[in-house]
């Protein structure tokens, strides 16, 4: 499938299924003949080339441009590739930012600077952060089919859980007032709960609404809950131990999402409505005062300063004065990169939640030059990857260490953060280990056992500062090219075992073996088991980048060719292939298949016992540095995104037999246009075309179509 993440586009087959498959066209010599002309993936498909000769090879390659899987997130929709998030609701209290992040559970910010909130730690809730309040350093969190979750937050980098509330529905938004807290339940309406002891809250009512309470403000014995098609009701909270309903709007068609309130109106956002101005004078007959229409679903809203802030979805952020509070009046727009679903404020800084692409710090003093100042993980620059299970680590330089969540291997949800006052350069894992490069602080191990808050569990100084790091599991080596390399024991408190002296190009460890290029672009090892003897190494020069694993070591020259190599039983190196691609800058190594990022392409071959495989090209939309890889997925880091991820494409390729070729459609091959490619010992060339087209897809046409592509609410 496509993979990467972007507000608007197709939904490049995230869905699955397909597919017609059609002759596009033929490029001689040997046109290519198909039969079926059309078929479906798990068939298998006979195709024909006139002249072929015997144990000719044909393969399956995606052509450039034709929309087929692609190595970033542009262009792509709601719910694909990378996921910075699922941010709905925020609570400010004094310095600090409060977020609730559905995937992750609890973030915490530091405003000591407004403009540049710092991440200070993530705790993760047992649910699905849907929204929170703080007050005198409690938050409650809302926290979906969990009910109340209440976090101690005194302690801002070290939360802890105090308490737990199983409540009917799903917890959305918590709004604390006096004693109790009011918590809009979605299907179960509203509930009324009393937090005298923040460590023992107790349910004390429970208000049946007729639609989903999504939100809910109050103001003395007032409360109004936004409860999507039910409307906008009132409630008389003077006994809260017994809420009861004092009036209702409605139309049809209303699905309302937020509400707040000045004075006696309430601003109400709506999903297809835009915003409704309610006079709430006489609370048992709300009345409709004004609408301000919405390019996009107004999902949340902030007052401030006589200013209305609407974040409103894919249309971004939008704030409007109200000198005129029955018709406010436009003063600005922002348009964010992911889907805007809430705001919170402090001072001229406004924090955008935005679904997908992370919190957005706004400055917007003059709201119609609002400008993004910072946020998280904005402008982190990826400079390694690596992969511990089900996590993907990502060296982000001065934004830390970021961890992925890989289960779903296309769509990396951002789970944690680690900051580091010199930055992390660089990231490896093995072994069950995490080690980093901390510039001039040295090498430091990662304690991952909670992937939501990674902290440092030490740091070996080295004599130079770290740039670059890698390891086997045993061994950890580190250095800077222009200074050297060090080698550590993994979990050793003895200084470096092995230190060879700089420059150098590159680096890895594999099976026990140190193995580096020297600035000559000549490759040398050590053995570091029996001390630092030199290892037999393959005779390779001019060579630029390398990757090893196990038995096996790849190499980049500088000619733009890879060559690889497998260790034999009996010791020295046998040659595993050799492959040209144009443009490349980083490879990897998942088990016995090569992965190099080119000009424009990620190739993909597999090194097996004869050499290496057809080389399977997948369009790339931007240019890669660093790669990290396993048997799903492909993780690069194209700038300006943080990290993009590609399923590899399975090898659909056969062996002529009599010039006939039977190539079996993967049930999960991805649409877009495939080249037929054949190697026949003339070198390889084009000999048709295959269109795989998608089944589901195209762009979002209109509310319904949008609300179909979203998370079941």
């Amino acid at each position: 499938m496509a993979a990467g993440f972007g507000r608007r586009g197709r939904l490049g087959g995230v869905f699955g299924a397909l597919a017609a498959l059609a002759l596009a066209g033929c490029a001689a010599p040997g046109p290519a003949r198909l039969e079926p002309a059309a078929a479906r993936p798990g068939e298998t498909v006979r195709v024909t080339v006139p002249g072929v000769r015997a144990g000719a090879r044909l393969w399956l390659e995606p052509a450039a441009g034709a929309g087929g899987p692609r190595f970033g997130n542009e262009g792509l929709g709601p719910g694909e590739g990378v996921n910075f998030g699922g941010q709905r609701r925020a609570a400010v209290e004094g310095d600090w930012l409060y977020v609730a992040d559905w995937f992750a559970g609890l973030r915490i910010y530091s405003l000591r600077d407004p403009a540049r909130p710092r991440l200070v730690t993530t705790f993760h809730t047992p649910g699905s952060a849907k929204g929170v309040a703080v007050r005198d350093g409690i938050a409650y969190v809302a926290d979906d089919d969990r009910g109340l979750s209440v976090v101690d937050v005194r302690n801002r980098r070290r939360p802890r859980l105090l308490a737990r509330l199983a409540l009917p529905g799903l917890a959305y938004t918590p709004v604390p007032a006096g004693q109790r807290l009011y918590l809009a339940a979605h299907r179960a309406g509203l509930h009324v709960i009393d937090v005298t002891d923040p460590a023992r809250p107790r349910l004390v009512a429970t208000l049946d609404t007729p639609g989903k309470a999504w939100s809910v403000a109050v103001r003395g014995t007032l409360g109004v809950v936004a409860d999507a098609e039910g409307g906008v009701l009132t409630l008389d909270l003077s006994d809260p131990a017994h809420p009861r309903l004092r009036g209702r709007y409605r139309h049809e068609g209303l699905d309302a999402e937020d509400v707040v309130l000045a004075g006696t109106l309430a601003y109400v956002g709506t999903y297809d409505d835009g915003v409704l101005v309610l006079d709430l004078a006489d609370p048992a007959r709300p009345r409709l005062r004004g609408r301000l229409a919405m390019p996009g679903p107004a999902r949340g809203l902030a007052l401030a300063d006589g200013r209305l802030y609407v974040a409103d979805w894919d249309a971004g952020l939008r704030v409007y004065d109200l000198a005129d509070p029955a018709a406010p009046r436009l003063l600005g727009v922002l348009d964010t990169p992911g889907m805007a679903w809430g705001v919170a404020l402090r001072g001229t800084s406004a924090y955008v939640l935005d679904w997908w692409a992370g919190m957005l710090a706004v400055d917007v003093g003059e709201p119609g030059r609002m400008r993004v100042t910072d946020g998280y993980p904005r402008g982190a620059e990826v400079r390694g990857l690596a992969r511990s299970g089900r996590w993907l680590l990502a060296a982000a330089g001065h934004g830390g260490l970021l961890v992925f969540d890989v289960r779903n291997p296309l769509n990396p949800t951002w789970a944690g953060s680690m900051l580091a006052a010199a930055g992390v350069a660089d990231v490896a894992a093995a072994g069950g280990r995490v080690w980093v490069a901390l510039g001039g602080l040295g090498v430091g191990e990662v304690d991952l056992s909670d992937p939501y808050a990674p902290a440092l569990r030490g740091w070996h100084p080295v004599g130079m500062p770290v740039r670059r790091v890698w390891s086997d599991g045993r061994w950890v080596a580190a250095g800077d090219p222009a200074a050297g390399l060090v080698v550590l024991r993994a979990g050793a408190a003895d200084g470096p075992a092995l230190a060879v002296a700089g420059p150098w190009r590159d680096a890895a460890v594999a099976a026990g073996v140190l193995y580096w290029i020297g600035a000559d672009g000549r490759l040398q090892g050590r053995r570091l088991d029996g001390g630092p003897a030199d290892a037999d190494v393959p005779a390779a020069a001019g060579l630029v980048r390398l990757a090893a694993e196990g038995g096996l070591l790849c190499a980049l020259a500088e000619s733009a060719e890879v060559a690889c190599w497998r260790r034999a039983a009996a010791g020295g190196w046998s040659p595993a292939g050799r492959l040209v691609v144009p443009g490349a800058r980083a490879l990897a190594l998942a088990g016995p298949v090569l992965h190099v990022a080119g000009a424009g392409a990620l190739v993909t071959a597999a090194v097996g016992a004869d050499g290496l495989g057809p080389a399977r090209r997948q369009p790339l939309a931007a240019a890669v540095d660093r790669l990290a890889a396993d048997p799903e997925a492909v993780y690069g880091a194209p700038a300006p995104e943080a990290v993009a991820a590609l399923r590899p494409l399975p090898d659909v390729s056969a062996r002529a037999a009599g010039g006939v070729f039977r190539l079996t459609l993967p049930a999960d091959l991805p649409p877009g246009r495939y080249l037929l490619r054949l190697a026949d010992g003339r070198g390889a060339r084009e000999v048709g075309t295959l269109r795989v087209a998608a089944g589901m897809g195209g762009p979002v046409r209109g509310a319904e179509g949008l609300r179909g592509r979203l998370p079941a609410r």
